[in-house]
């Protein structure tokens, strides 16, 4: 392995090490119960907390239509570049569909009981998006042998917050993600082109996460809908243009193998 190769180990190392050292000083962290509450909780046709609900339609699309766009590939004479490429994907799409009813049955009944199922699906997609981009950016080999580790973990760091009340684990989960993908994105060798659509995907994720701390504010500054309903829009787009740039990118030349 190149010095250039190791750069990006060791910082992704040296910032999970911060970020545990800081969780350890911090401390316990709880889920605050005003999370449950929303800004917009009117009813639609029967539907409570509506806005918040239907808008999952939105990263239910993507996922339909990536799973959509793996089964015409699998039906054709195109053949992956990877051969663990597949199982990729099949997470990515997979846990968008997953997270879509996940979200849609914690907003039907906002509390950590339902949030947990939307946390869990959550982890699959951000295992998915963390080994598509270490695959196509640094190795193929390491992509599949932390794949199945890497979502057990995040899984296991949902269930450790709901039974033991501490959220410390899931958040290293959740913030090391995109730090890792923007570690291989600055620092990793690129393997297919439109490799700019990640950074376009990630604005949408980053404008999610202001949505959503800002939902109330959102809604009554709007009045006609909340920071949470477009939070789900903003990610559902961020999700179309991943699956719009798997589906139209090609492989380059010196693309990496090992």
């Amino acid at each position: 392995m190149s010095f250039e190769q190791k750069i990006p180990i060791r910082i992704f190392i040296a910032t999970t090490a911060l970020m545990v050292l800081v969780s350890l000083w911090y401390g316990r962290i709880e889920q605050p119960q005003s999370y449950h509450q929303f800004g917009d909780t009117r009813t639609l046709l029967g539907v409570p907390n509506a806005f918040d609900v239907l808008s999952n339609l939105t990263i239910l699309a993507p996922g339909i239509l990536g799973l959509a766009l793996m089964y015409r590939l699998g039906n054709s004479d195109y053949r992956y570049h990877r051969q663990f490429e597949p199982v990729i994907l099949s997470t990515l799409f997979g846990g968008m569909v997953i997270t879509a009813f996940g979200s849609m049955w914690f907003h039907l009944e906002p509390s950590d009981a339902t949030l947990v199922w939307d946390r869990l699906a959550m982890t699959i997609i951000m295992t998915g998006y963390c080994s598509l981009v270490v695959s196509d950016r640094f190795s193929p080999s390491v992509a599949q042998r932390m794949h199945f580790p890497l979502l057990i973990f995040g899984l296991l760091t949902v269930l450790f917050w709901y039974f033991n009340g501490d959220l410390r684990p899931y958040f290293i989960f959740k913030f090391q993600a995109p730090i890792l993908v923007l570690i291989l994105l600055f620092w990793g060798e690129e393997s297919y082109d439109r490799a700019g659509d990640y950074l376009v995907s990630m604005f949408f994720f980053l404008v999610a996460s202001i949505l959503e701390f800002g939902d109330i504010f959102v809604y009554e500054t709007l009045g006609i809908i909340g920071g949470h309903a477009l939070k789900h829009i903003s990610a559902g787009i961020g999700f179309y243009w991943i699956m719009r740039m798997i589906g139209r990118r090609q492989a380059k030349a010196n693309a990496i193998q090992a």
